[in-house]
This record gives C-alpha cells, sequence and structure tokens, in this order.
C-alpha cells in the first residue's frame, strides 16, 4: 500500500490537532480558573478515605453488647465484700446488763436497742378457783329450775283479774333433797287476800323441785322468791 495515499489524512489531522490547542490556548489565557483547575493536581487524603470506608462498614454491622469478663466480675464481688455496712458500738451498760467485751456488741447505725421481754406463761388455774365456777354454776342452775316452775304453775284468779286486784308477793320456802317443800310464809303480802293465797299456792304446785346440786351439802335449801300479778 502506499504510503502517500494516507498524506492528505496526515495533513488533515495535524490541522485539526493545531486547532485544538491554539483554542485550548486561548481559553486559557482568557479565563485562568480553568487553568488553575485543570492544571493543579487532585491530591487525596489515602488515610481520610480509608478510615471513612471503615466507619461505614461498621455502621452496617450490628453492635454487639460487650459483656463484662470474668474477671471483672470476680472483682465487683471483691469490691463489696470488703465495704461493710457501718457499724455502730453499743455501750458496755444497757438498761443494768454489762456486756464482756464491746467488739462483740455492735448494731447497725440508728438502730434502737430493746431488751428482749421474756414470754408470759399462763398460769395454771388453781383448783380451788374451777371448783368455785363450778358450784355458781350449779346454784344458778338451780334456782332458774325452781323459778320456772313456780311460774308455770301460778294462776291469777279470775277473780281478782276482773277486779283489778294487782300486786307482788314475796315468799319463803325451804325445799327438800326429795324434792318437796315446806315452811312457805310470806315475808311481804298484798292486800288482797286472793293474790297472797295464790302466791302460795303456785309454791305448793311446783313441786317435785330438781335435785340439788352436788356442791350441796345441806339437807335443806331455803330461798325466797317474787310472785308477781299483774295485768297485761
Amino acid at each position: 500500500m502506499d504510503v502517500s495515499s494516507y498524506s492528505p489524512l496526515i495533513k488533515s489531522f495535524a490541522a485539526a490537532l493545531i486547532l485544538h490547542l491554539l483554542f485550548f490556548a486561548v481559553m486559557l489565557s482568557v479565563f485562568p480558573e480553568i487553568k488553575q483547575k485543570v492544571i493543579k493536581p487532585v491530591a487525596l487524603d489515602l488515610d481520610f478515605v480509608q478510615e471513612t470506608i471503615q466507619v461505614k462498614k461498621n455502621d452496617r454491622l450490628p453492635q454487639k453488647e460487650v459483656s463484662p469478663t470474668k474477671k471483672q466480675v470476680i472483682l465487683e464481688k471483691k469490691e463489696l465484700k470488703k465495704s461493710p455496712l457501718p457499724v455502730k458500738k453499743m455501750p458496755a451498760e444497757i438498761k443494768g446488763e454489762t456486756f464482756q467485751s464491746q467488739e462483740h456488741v455492735s448494731v447497725p447505725e440508728g438502730a434502737i436497742w430493746e431488751e428482749p421481754q421474756p414470754l408470759k406463761q399462763k398460769q395454771p388455774v388453781p383448783e380451788t378457783a374451777i371448783k368455785k365456777s363450778d358450784q355458781k354454776k350449779e346454784t344458778d342452775n338451780f334456782l332458774a329450775e325452781i323459778l320456772m316452775r313456780i311460774e308455770k304453775a301460778k294462776y291469777y284468779p279470775n277473780v281478782a283479774r276482773r277486779g283489778g286486784m294487782t300486786g307482788t308477793i314475796t315468799c319463803k320456802f325451804s325445799i327438800f333433797p326429795d324434792g318437796s317443800v315446806k315452811d312457805i310464809s310470806l315475808l311481804k303480802s298484798s292486800k288482797y287476800t286472793l293474790l297472797n293465797k295464790a302466791a302460795v299456792d303456785a309454791i305448793k304446785k311446783g313441786v317435785p323441785y330438781p335435785d340439788f346440786p352436788s356442791s350441796f351439802k345441806k339437807n335443806v335449801f331455803t330461798s325466797q322468791v317474787d310472785i308477781k300479778f299483774y295485768l297485761n
């Protein structure tokens, strides 16, 4: 191939290159800012770029919780054991009691000393007190039974009721172990004979009376009772 056939192309390429260089030179002369930007080399801080890349990688990775090591835990426990609570020594004599050494008597600060109280033991009830309470209960039940039988046998005469006769009669009488009654007398009588007689009859009709309590040592029981007659 003949090299001369390429001469027009080489010439045109050279002419175009010269035109571009001239244009570029004109532009640099007219606009000096372009010259500074184009010609000034760009210096990159490689260390800064590496640190930036590392930070971004760390941000993407999940953060792991840092757990204390065994050595740290053991050291913390030892420090807690070495710091005891503040204590305050008590005086040797407290409320009349003397201790052998003050070093063994220590309580937390602000604590109040209270002398231990002995436990109260229940004292046994004497047998005599039990017997007396039982005797009183038997006597009360015996008297209540006598009054109930007299009240049940009491009769309000019709003549006295129609005539409006009222009153309270106090009678004294004696009861024997077999339940019989004797020696009935009026300690306080009313002005109406019918009511006095009705009171005596009520005591007589109440027989037989209950047996004597076991605590009774007498062969006769004497008592008195108020028998009332009143219109409802």
